[in-house]
């Protein structure tokens, strides 16, 4: 099990492929999702309607407008040496072309593989809507928050 510095640094490689997503939502860049995915990613959105999404129907996804995006909360747990845990908020400002605006608030369960070549790659994605930022959290991604239930 990892400790001290490499857990650190573990963890610390981790948001920084977190921040990664962020990054290729905002400039929609498909070659970086197509990078950070692992070659099994598969997205879960727990709406009841939703069905999982590959990776090659995410890069497919199109109509997407991302004016802001960020992490609101980030934790990591390291399962094995090359598997890991992390759970997320992410605050958004986005819509999609035929639907528009989308929820502003997300919560996110991702699981992590590191590779034979030493990069983390995202394996699977849990979605769901939350209602708010993280308790004591604010975003300058300023959705309202929800009222829906």
């Amino acid at each position: 099990m990892l400790a001290g510095a490499a857990l650190a640094d573990t963890v610390a490689d981790l948001q920084a492929r977190e921040q990664a997503w962020v990054d290729a939502l905002m400039e929609s860049d498909l070659a970086a999702f197509d990078e950070i995915m692992h070659p099994a990613f598969r997205l879960f959105r727990t709406q009841p309607e939703d069905v999982a999404i590959d990776k090659q129907a995410y890069l497919q996804m199109s109509g997407m407008n991302v004016s802001c995006a960020e992490i609101t909360s980030f934790d990591a747990e390291i399962i094995a040496g090359d598997v890991a845990v992390v759970q997320l908020t992410m605050s958004l400002d986005w819509q999609q072309e035929g639907r528009g605006p989308l929820p502003p608030h997300f919560e996110l369960i991702d699981t992590w593989r590191r590779q034979e070549d030493g990069v983390w790659r995202v394996l699977s994605r849990i979605s769901q809507p939350a209602h708010a930022p993280p308790s004591g959290m604010t975003s300058k991604c300023a959705g309202p928050a929800r009222t829906d239930g």
